[in-house]
């Protein structure tokens, strides 16, 4: 198991958000890459949504061949 590193806040901040000033992101972020990412993040919901559906039906399956059902 690794030690944890002690981390200088001021650190931390620049590398997210590049200024070090404490006070959070303040960046712009690209309308673009923004809707972008959105999509993305929609898409991979989506297929998940899917999965879980697909796997509930197996089980209910499964389970209902075990009462006699879906024979």
């Amino acid at each position: 198991m690794e030690k944890a590193e002690l981390v200088d806040l001021k650190e931390v901040d620049e590398m997210m958000t590049g200024d070090g000033d404490g006070e959070g992101d303040q960046r712009k972020i690209d309308p673009e890459m923004e809707t972008e990412r959105l999509r993305l993040m929609s898409i991979k919901l989506t297929i998940n949504m899917v999965r879980l559906y697909k796997s509930t039906i197996i089980k209910a399956k499964h389970f209902g061949s075990h009462c006699g059902e879906y024979d």
